[in-house]
């Protein structure tokens, strides 16, 4: 009952940000965000009815042949991608478009129902695998779904952000068993490889988290230990990193952060900000507390320029608020774990967006995936008992 009300829901909001994107907003179609993956997909589909061989040349992107090559040339974001780290995983977005392309016949609102699917599965599954490592009520439910708007809005169209929850839930539902069984391992490493391929900053950041949960769940007497070694050999690593050309980190970040800046002038960005540039590793960790803040917390209410921003805005003072008050009002006795791991993956997306990304709206987007953590971490962190003495009602958790 409740997951056919949460699946029909996000359909209803599909079709919002479609009618905002063709209706409302004023942007050429092949730049916007929610045609521009399906567009591309539907003509490599459409070049399997001209010569099936066609069609898997395009798709594995093998262009051999001079007919390949000229419709590659036709799609406008198979060989571009802005992306955190050097994948190119715009070309995943557009084979999964072409395959649903052959259900869909080219219907968008099939493409956003399908979508919405596989985010639903994802936050499902991410449910599931955080209420193994950390009991959660049933109701704890819309904290991964409704109270975070940008994760339903953006996670109910035909984007990287809806498609991304499926491989974080697979993460997650591959360690729910972690502290009898131990993680899942064949689980563990289909979700890492979707995420690499669909959008690899997301694996990037989780990463320390869950190296944390899995050694952690064998060393629990000692997990700041843990937690403090894990993200400072990190640390070590980034350094020595930028003496090897093909290992450096902070150098891709930077031509990234260039990347971004150059595209966002190109197209007349309307959210555009200055943020610090960086060379090495101690500018990048000078960015970093700022590049945590534009993240979460921008654009704020006094930045509106539309109505993305000013829902943006709103969005933001409420996370404010809500942290601040579970600051104020923390539980007398803390999860560690689950806390330290909502923290590690938190500040990774943080950092990594916030230090490249110069645009806010697209800094909005970005930080989808970490949003239901946002919200776990002040689940975790306020007193409950306290909550529901207030509201009047009964909290077993």
């Amino acid at each position: 009952m409740w997951i056919s009300l949460a699946f029909l829901l996000k359909v209803a909001v599909g079709v919002i940000v479609w009618f905002i994107y063709a209706q409302v907003i004023d942007i050429p179609r092949n730049e916007a965000d929610v045609f521009k993956y399906f567009d591309d997909g539907v003509r490599i589909k459409e070049s399997f009815h001209e010569k099936p061989e066609l069609f898997f040349e395009l798709f594995s992107g093998n262009h051999s042949s001079e007919r390949a090559e000229e419709i590659s040339h036709e799609l406008n974001y198979w060989d571009r991608s802005y992306e955190l780290i050097q994948v190119n995983d715009n070309r995943a977005m557009i084979r999964v478009n072409a395959v649903m392309a052959f259900f869909s016949h080219g219907e968008y609102q099939v493409h956003s129902i399908l979508f919405n699917l596989i985010s639903l599965l994802g936050i499902i599954l991410m449910f599931k695998g955080i209420s193994g490592l950390y009991k959660l009520p049933p109701w704890s439910f819309s904290l991964l779904f409704i109270v975070a708007p940008s994760l339903l809005f953006w996670g109910s169209a035909p984007l990287k952000e809806a498609l991304v929850l499926l491989p974080m839930g697979l993460l997650l539902f591959s360690l729910k068993d972690l502290d009898e069984k131990g993680p899942n391992k064949l689980l563990l490493a289909c979700a890492v490889l979707l995420s690499l391929f669909i959008k690899p900053y997301v694996a990037l950041a989780i990463f320390p988290g869950i190296l944390f949960l899995i050694i952690s769940s064998y060393r629990k007497e000692k997990m700041l230990h843990v937690f403090l070694f894990i993200h400072g050999f990190i640390l070590f690593g980034l350094f020595i990193s930028q003496w090897v050309p093909s290992l450096d980190v902070i150098g891709v970040l930077s031509v990234k952060q260039k990347d971004f800046f150059n595209v966002a002038t190109s197209v007349a960005a309307g959210s555009v900000i200055d943020i610090p540039r960086f060379t090495d590793l101690w500018g990048f960790l000078k960015a970093s507390p700022s590049a945590v803040w534009r993240t979460y917390f921008r654009p704020g209410c006094w930045e509106m320029r539309s109505m993305l921003d000013g829902m943006a805005g709103v969005e933001n003072l409420f996370y404010m608020i809500i942290l601040l008050f579970a600051l104020i009002k923390r539980s007398k006795k803390i999860n560690m774990r689950m806390l330290l791991f909502c923290i590690s993956f938190i500040l990774g997306m943080g950092i990594l967006i916030g230090t490249v990304t110069p645009v806010l709206g697209a800094s909005v987007r970005y930080r989808v995936p970490a949003l239901p953590f946002f919200l776990l971490l002040i689940y975790v962190l306020i007193d409950r008992p306290y909550i529901a003495r207030c509201l009047k009602i009964n909290c077993s958790v």
